[in-house]
């Protein structure tokens, strides 16, 4: 039986903010590991020195799960959720790409070019939120919040902390990542629980 905004499937059990705080740990996590994979697919490819497929890998592994947690108030929308993702988050990356590969590039850093795509996916996602939810407006801040929170964590981790090598230097790592997952999820699950369905919100698949 297809879910509806109304018909809350098995995994509603668990309170949304839970829902959201786990699976967005968990899609910061896989989209870090997609990210980097692709990135080694584009190098064995020839395509050297490219930052959007780690961009583009965070934002399927993030909007995979955020849908997940989601999909109760956002039936049928997965495509349009990874689309939205995709898109703005990747879309600053995809431009310094571009800019290198003709020989005009960009200063880059990655803290300012997340946070620009994280607003401009948290646009798009919003958009898609107003077809299914009303107050979805809280998204708008949250979102682009997290985003910044998260880079953060990741910045002063790279930038600031002192590196630990070996072992100790890799279980650092994971912790904070974890960490900026977490981070991201709680800033978002505090917009998410105020949503509320829109009575006859039609499925798009």
């Amino acid at each position: 039986m297809e879910a509806t905004a109304t018909t809350p499937t098995r995994d509603a059990a668990a309170p949304l903010w839970r829902r959201l705080i786990t699976a967005t740990t968990l899609g910061w996590v896989l989209g870090i590991v997609a990210g980097v994979l692709l990135i080694v697919l584009a190098e064995s490819l020839g395509l050297r020195s490219l930052q959007s497929p780690l961009l583009v890998g965070v934002a399927l592994g993030l909007g995979w799960q955020q849908h997940r947690a989601l999909r109760d108030l956002l039936p049928g929308a997965r495509t349009r959720w990874l689309g939205a993702t995709c898109i703005g988050l990747a879309a600053p990356f995809l431009v310094a790409d571009v800019a290198s590969t003709i020989g005009r590039p960009l200063p880059y850093d990655l803290v300012p070019f997340t946070i620009a795509g994280g607003l401009l996916a948290s646009m798009l996602q919003w958009r898609v939120l107003t077809s299914f939810v009303r107050s979805a407006g809280g998204w708008l801040l949250a979102s682009p919040l997290a985003f910044i929170a998260a880079a953060t964590v990741v910045w002063l981790n790279d930038r600031v902390l002192p590196k630990v090598p070996g072992v100790p230097g890799l279980l650092l790592y994971v912790g904070v990542t974890l960490f900026a997952g977490v981070l991201f999820g709680c800033i978002t699950a505090a917009a998410a629980v105020r949503f509320v369905p829109r009575s006859g919100a039609a499925a798009d698949a």
